[in-house]
């Protein structure tokens, strides 16, 4: 009977070596996960100015397209800020065309004052050389002079009186560019009180109602794009060093438990994530304990997959080389 055993414990033996080699190849090229999550992109909407809630065009859960209506704010408030802005910036475009005619009016003036300024000033060179010669008076050549000496200082008057006005206007213009950048202003958080949709997604944390007073930066409701997703699988800081991007990985998602998904490994977070937590752990004080870190390692699709829900847990496999 011991001689007919022999046989049988040498197969088992066998088969147990055999497993046991297929079981240790197994561990060392396949490395899982079950601490893992179907994660995506949450876009959180809100409103870029204050403003009264005056419609509502969305429910929870609803599924929107980008570009879809979904609050609008009360306008009147901007109108009246608008209307109020127009009525400045007309004002003072009335005031530039002002100070255009009195430079066009000024500048004629300095055409007729430098016209007489230059026979002023031939009268006067004509009145010098009969004076040297004996041929008029002193008085008439002093009279001259003296208009001469007016001509130019009415010249000179009207010429700064010119430069004065040109600058004004100016500054006019300056003044005219800050009224139109604060209608634009008006006019585009005006456009703000209709708040759109920024992706596709699913309507999430819808925290607005109608009647509601909205801050600028408040979370309204969040967007959910599900067609965007990857999962997180966080791996034990021990097992990293077997880890690499690019390498492919067999993922099950728990809402799906007869369908495997393909991926592979996109990215590898540069810290753990109780390093990245609200309150991380401060590994200096006196009652310090080791504990196996866990980092986050992404997982992208290969191909397409059907609705998968942010935070639904999955199974990751990674082959390793």
């Amino acid at each position: 009977m011991k001689k007919k055993r022999i046989p049988f414990l040498i197969a088992f033996l066998l088969v147990a070596a055999v497993g046991l080699i297929c079981g240790l190849h197994y561990k060392k090229t396949h490395i899982s996960t079950t601490d893992a999550y179907v994660q995506g992109h949450i876009h959180w909407i809100s409103s870029r100015v204050n403003g009264m809630v005056k419609k509502v065009l969305v429910e929870e859960n609803e599924w929107l397209k980008e570009g879809k209506l979904l609050v609008i704010l009360d306008e009147e408030p901007f109108e009246i800020k608008v209307k109020e802005k127009e009525a400045s910036l007309n004002l003072e475009k009335e005031r530039l065309n002002e100070i255009k005619k009195e430079i066009d009016a000024t500048s004629v003036q300095l055409i007729l004052k430098k016209t007489k300024l230059k026979q002023t000033q031939l009268d006067w060179k004509r009145a010098k050389n009969l004076y040297k010669k004996n041929a008029v008076s002193k008085q008439n050549y002093e009279h001259m002079l003296t208009k001469l000496k007016i001509a130019q200082a009415e010249y000179d008057f009207v010429k700064e009186s010119l430069n004065q006005k040109k600058a004004h206007f100016a500054v006019q213009k300056n003044l005219i560019k800050q009224k139109k950048a604060q209608l634009n202003e008006v006019l585009l958080n005006k456009d703000y009180t209709c708040i759109y949709a920024p992706t596709d997604g699913f309507v999430v944390k819808k925290n607005v109602e109608v009647g509601n007073y909205v801050k600028v930066g408040v979370p309204l409701l969040s967007l959910v794009n599900t067609k965007d997703v990857w999962i997180e699988a966080n791996y034990k800081e021990t097992k990293l060093h077997r880890i690499k991007k690019g390498l492919k990985a067999i993922i099950k998602i728990d809402a799906y438990p007869k369908k495997k998904f393909y991926g592979y490994v996109e990215s590898i977070m540069a810290g753990t994530g109780a390093a990245f937590s609200l309150f991380p752990p401060e590994n200096a004080s006196g009652n310090w304990i080791k504990v196996v870190q866990r980092v986050p390692v992404k997982i992208v699709f290969c191909e397409d997959v059907p609705l998968l829900r942010i935070g639904m847990s999955a199974k990751v496999t990674i082959l390793s080389k």
